[in-house]
């Protein structure tokens, strides 16, 4: 059985994200897992993240152990590219190709055929937290400081100036030389 993780428009080119990939291609899993961490290369962390997402989909829907996996093939393909340009003299414009990537990571078992778990399909239903009424909580019922005498009041608000429903007059714009 395949177990397949995608990672889909990625915003690095293909041909980056190769290096990395080709780095670790032939090696175990575990072995690869150490290696991605310590490639001082930028692809390596969506490399790294597909291939967590296979792992967590092989234990998840498979119930498989790390220790019998195995890479079956990782391939990076090109994804969608974005145009766009700059200009340059005499209005002219250069091309820019922001190019995409997709990777898709496949394990195998070593061990043969998996089968996917029964899920179950059990209703969820969720519940409101009950909260108790002031009176039989054990908090504190009263301001602290009313006992002691020290009492404190609400600031007091300034009266807000009446504001004319007129239109403000701003300077006039001269309209330019009449005919």
């Amino acid at each position: 059985m395949e177990i397949v993780a995608k990672a889909q428009n990625i915003r690095m080119s293909p041909r980056k994200v190769r290096l990395v990939v080709d780095a670790v291609k032939q090696k175990p899993l575990s072995q690869v897992l150490v290696d991605l961490r310590f490639i001082q290369k930028r692809a390596t962390r969506p490399v790294l993240k597909v291939l967590n997402s296979a792992i967590a989909n092989a234990k998840h829907n498979f119930g498989v152990e790390i220790g019998n996996l195995v890479i079956k093939k990782i391939e990076v393909g090109e994804g969608p590219t974005y145009k766009r340009f700059r200009e340059v003299s005499r209005g002219r414009a250069h091309h820019i190709l922001k190019r995409t990537s997709n990777i898709k990571v496949v394990l195998e078992d070593k061990k043969g055929e998996v089968k996917p778990k029964k899920v179950s399909k059990k209703l969820v239903t969720t519940t409101e937290p009950q909260i108790e009424p002031a009176e039989h909580r054990e908090e504190i019922k009263e301001f602290p400081f009313r006992e002691s005498g020290v009492v404190f009041e609400e600031p007091k608000m300034k009266k807000e100036k009446a504001v004319s429903k007129r239109p403000i007059l701003t300077r006039r714009i001269p309209q330019g030389k009449g005919k």
